[in-house]
């Protein structure tokens, strides 16, 4: 067994295996995560050029030494996403970008624009914790979230792109607090739903619950 999963004790979350399997779609393939944290997306998934992105990583000490997939092969920048995202050339592209930085709806969404902006022809942006389980999981304020996960309103984001951007197919695959999966629409793809952006704001967590599927794109994984 992996010495690292032997430490942790405990299984890998979903997530690893999804953006290893898109990242397998690509020779060289390049890969951008925004929201890095601890680490534990980041040390695991194999990429050709890695990068990791996070104003305060967490990633312990021992990971970057025992871990057989380690930050030799990325390169972590203690930086916000906003500025990594204003220093980058003309020409930089990705081909499978992971964004769980900040929870707040108008930091995730200009976190995603800004992805979308830089993806590759075949590429993918993949957006963790858009399918809060409770109103305390889907607050703007993570304390009200008390011991149990916390996803902000990342999920309006989701919405917002679904309504807004008909040229994107944008899902999300009901696991690991939701995973939205934003590509180009390909014929055949769901239409995006009807709503008025300007409402998104001010829509709260009864709104999620009363139309999840269809504000999510919500399917099984």
């Amino acid at each position: 067994m992996n010495p690292i999963r032997r430490l942790l004790g405990r299984p890998l979350p979903p997530r690893v295996a999804i953006v290893q399997a898109e990242l397998d779609r690509f020779d060289g393939a390049r890969y951008l995560e925004i929201g890095v944290n601890t680490g534990v997306l980041f040390l695991h998934v194999r990429a050709r050029r890695k990068i990791g992105v996070d104003p305060l990583p967490a990633v312990p000490a021992w990971k970057r030494a025992l871990h057989p997939n380690t930050l030799r092969r990325g390169r972590l920048i203690e930086a916000t996403s906003d500025a990594y995202f204003a220093s980058l050339r003309s020409e930089e592209r990705f081909d499978v970008v992971f964004v769980d930085g900040d929870h707040a709806y108008r930091q995730s969404l200009r976190d995603i624009e800004n992805a979308l902006a830089r993806l590759a022809p075949r590429g993918v942006v993949l957006v963790h914790d858009c399918n809060p389980q409770s109103a305390g999981a889907a607050s703007p304020d993570s304390r009200d979230a008390g011991s149990g996960p916390w996803c902000g309103d990342v999920w309006k984001a989701i919405a917002h792109l679904r309504a807004t951007r008909a040229e994107l197919h944008v899902e999300t695959l009901d696991i690991d607090f939701g995973i939205a999966v934003l590509r180009a629409r390909q014929e055949g793809d769901r239409r995006a739903i009807e709503l008025d952006p300007a409402l998104i704001e001010k829509m709260g967590y009864s709104d999620l619950e009363a139309n999840r599927a269809e504000l999510l794109g919500l399917r099984a994984p």
